[in-house]
């Protein structure tokens, strides 16, 4: 019976749709960069300014895993933290890629910022 009721409530929640304006559609928006939309750079600005924070008193990176987000985003963060991200730039230091340039746009280095 339990079963049927929450299988019920996940078919309601799943299909409600709650819409403030009609004329506007949905977006996600970044509150950490002043335009709203989400950027490498901004992100990492973020990070750093979370690492200051809590690493001023005792060095610890467990911030990370405090995060409210899916954990696959925690592990890329804690990828970019330890600048440990796989681009063309590392491989190409660790002798594992030939170029550095980005396949994308072609002019810079793939970078985990670009």
């Amino acid at each position: 019976m339990n079963k049927t009721i929450a299988n019920i409530h996940m078919i309601f929640i799943n299909n409600f749709h709650l819409s403030f304006n009609a004329s506007i559609d949905d977006a996600y928006i970044w509150p950490h960069n002043n335009n709203g939309v989400y950027s490498t750079e901004s992100s990492y600005l973020w990070l750093l300014s979370h690492l200051e924070a809590d690493n001023s008193s005792n060095g610890s990176w467990s911030w990370i895993w405090r995060l409210k987000v899916s954990e696959k985003y925690k592990f890329l963060v804690r990828l970019a933290c330890h600048n440990v991200v796989l681009t063309l730039a590392l491989l190409n230091h660790r002798n594992m890629a030939t170029s550095v340039i980005c396949p994308r746009c072609g002019d810079h280095e793939e970078s985990f910022l670009h």
